[in-house]
């Protein structure tokens, strides 16, 4: 019975831990202002357009900010951890599945922005040409970049601004996250 289980709580997370990234990966790139006709870009539109319209009926934005789409990533977000715990059978506590959701969502964001500076530092290094994924990681990454390069400019030719970034970053999983995962755990265990 647990080999049951354990395949279904992966394909939970699996087939909605990937969704929650497409919706995330919208979400930055309207941020980014991410060129919307990239074929990355037009997947994306196309795999959230139906959601998202039904959600921006509901949901207004708020600033610039699409709330929809965080209202919608969060909502996958509180489907995914409902379901696994459903299946693992554990009682479904709506705050701590709240506060899971909040912190899947959190690192996942910033998971995407550290991949997303990676590759941009990466792939500079090795090509020189035009690649739709090398433009939108740097279309992701310069946002996130700007504040470090005033902080740390160049040193002989080398932009250093991608490790302050990484560190602060990390900085973030770990001291602001991370608490907030353990609390959601603390509700369901105690």
């Amino acid at each position: 019975m647990p080999y049951i289980q354990n395949t279904l709580a992966f394909a939970i997370d699996t087939v909605l831990g990937l969704y929650l990234i497409v919706v995330l990966l919208r979400f930055v790139f309207q941020q980014c202002r991410a060129d919307h006709r990239n074929p990355l870009s037009v997947a994306i539109i196309r795999l959230t357009d139906t959601p998202l319209r039904a959600f921006r009926r509901m949901v207004p934005g708020l600033f610039g900010i699409d709330m929809a789409c965080l209202v919608l990533a969060l909502a996958i977000s509180m489907i995914q951890i409902a379901l696994i715990m459903g299946v693992s059978g554990y009682s479904l506590d709506i705050p701590a599945i709240a506060v899971l959701a909040l912190n899947d969502v959190l690192k996942t964001m910033i998971w995407i922005l550290i991949i997303a500076i990676l590759a941009a530092a990466i792939m500079s290094w090795f090509m020189r040409s035009y690649h739709p994924v090398l433009y939108l990681a740097v279309q992701i990454s310069e946002p996130v970049l700007r504040p470090f390069r005033s902080l740390l400019p160049a040193v002989g030719g080398l932009d250093l601004s991608p490790l302050l970034a990484l560190f602060v970053l990390n900085l973030l999983l770990r001291l602001v996250v991370a608490p907030i995962g353990d609390f959601g755990r603390y509700l369901i265990y105690g």
